[in-house]
């Protein structure tokens, strides 16, 4: 019996690394996996703590290093940061951490209005009112607050 249970962890851990050595995972993200591969709730819990103690799983840094990767490739504002991490399974605590130890890089008006100039690049004439709202959904649904949004389209636009 002791040998079967000695198997499945070592066949869970196998599996965990195998899901790491991909890219970084979530706490929540490798018990997911594992629930969907059947595996017992105690060797779940097991190999979580194997790993933690490993340094193999780490969400604070997982999230320093989910906010660094989005600003630099894929910005988004506080909240679309936030709303990703927490679908991720990383607990709020941990994101505002996260978030504190960034604040320097986390300039969310700099960091649309740069956006803005990319998308205003090409762009001629005129701002309508038409031209402004779209700009400002962009903004919105890519994580910014209203008032930050509302700001960065009017100073892109001159305004």
């Amino acid at each position: 019996m002791r040998k079967d249970r000695d198997k499945e962890l070592k066949r869970c851990k196998n599996y965990c690394l195998r899901l790491i050595s991909l890219r970084p995972r979530t706490e929540y993200e490798l018990k997911s996996r594992m629930e969907e591969k059947g595996y017992a709730d105690e060797v779940i819990t097991g190999i979580v703590g194997v790993l933690k103690e490993e340094g193999l799983v780490n969400d604070l840094k997982f999230a320093g290093d989910w906010i660094d990767s989005r600003l630099r490739t894929n910005p988004r504002g506080v909240k679309g940061l936030k709303d990703e991490l927490t679908k991720k399974g990383v607990s709020k605590e941990v994101i505002e951490e996260a978030m504190s130890q960034r604040e320097e890089g986390l300039d969310e008006r700099a960091i649309a209005l740069e956006l803005l100039k990319d998308m205003l690049q090409g762009e001629s004439g005129q701002p309508d009112n038409k031209m402004k709202a779209r700009l400002y959904s962009f903004l919105l649904r890519r994580g910014f607050d209203a008032e930050v949004a509302e700001e960065a389209v009017n100073e892109a636009l001159g305004e």
